[in-house]
């Protein structure tokens, strides 16, 4: 006689009576997954959001709702499960889930870090500020965020994103003839500028110098000035003064000739003398 009303045999048998078919209760996370037929049980599949504690061959006898996901972590659904949650910042995933088991994560170390939640395998290593790319440490590196760098002093940012500058370049010098308009920020380059009219810069001021005005000292120039230097000044001769000095001069190449001239005829005399005695 045929098993009916909910009952089922699914193997020779010598029974008097039909065994019940498998109630897939709702209060245990199950399922029907293929319905009950005289000649198999029912095969019970977990609810959205279970995963099976008791596995059969084909189905599942017991399951257990999925861990409520904490702060920092969100639900991800995949081809390959129906649900998976993700590892929260500073882990990573050291089991995915699966139909049967949750998702298991271990924390980041040694120098690793993951900032977002996330279904990866391996954490990713901390960067390196590096001081050859004119970096530095602001924060170091955590198990959930990684080293965030700054320029060295003297530097600003030329790369950047959201853990901080990755690659700085050393501020501009300004070359001689030029001034800073714009002294270099972590942010920005220094601007030169030129000087201009009677004006002057090394290159390290910030303002271009008025070039010195040796007249109002009371001097002489003896240089002029250029954007990159200042005036060259010396003392300034009165008319007297240059009268003496060429007065002097005079004298001196006077006496000097007269010594000059004095010694030549004693030489000649002494020629002359010695000429008679031989």
């Amino acid at each position: 006689m045929p098993c009916v009303d909910s009952t089922f045999l699914d193997e020779p048998n010598g029974l008097i009576k039909c065994k019940v078919c498998t109630n897939c209760d709702a209060g245990l996370g199950l399922k029907v997954k293929l319905s009950c037929t005289p000649s198999s049980d029912t095969v019970c599949g977990t609810l959205e959001g279970f995963y099976c504690l008791d596995p059969t061959k084909d189905g599942c006898r017991a399951a257990q709702r999925h861990s409520s996901c904490k702060p920092g972590q969100y639900i991800s659904h995949t081809e390959k499960h129906d649900i998976v949650i993700l590892s929260s910042p500073g882990n990573h995933v050291h089991k995915h889930c699966t139909e049967f088991t949750s998702t298991s994560c271990v924390p980041c170390v040694d120098s690793t870090f993951l900032d977002e939640p996330n279904g990866l395998m391996k954490c990713a290593p901390c960067s390196s500020c590096d001081s050859d790319l004119g970096l530095r440490v602001k924060q170091p590196c955590t198990s959930q965020s990684d080293d965030f760098c700054e320029p060295l002093e003297g530097y600003f940012c030329w790369f950047s994103n959201k853990n901080g500058c990755k690659i700085a370049q050393k501020h501009r010098s300004c070359k001689p003839g030029h001034y800073i308009s714009h002294t270099g920020t972590t942010s920005t380059d220094t601007v030169c500028s030129d000087c201009t009219g009677d004006t002057y810069s090394d290159g390290s001021l910030a303002a271009c110098r008025s070039h010195t005005r040796c007249v109002s000292l009371g001097l002489k120039e003896i240089k002029p000035g250029s954007p990159w230097s200042d005036s060259e000044c010396g003392p300034q001769l009165s008319h007297s003064t240059a009268r003496s000095i060429i007065v002097a001069l005079a004298v001196v190449i006077i006496l000097s000739g007269g010594v000059f001239l004095l010694i030549m005829v004693r030489k000649r005399s002494r020629r002359i003398l010695n000429s008679f005695c031989c």
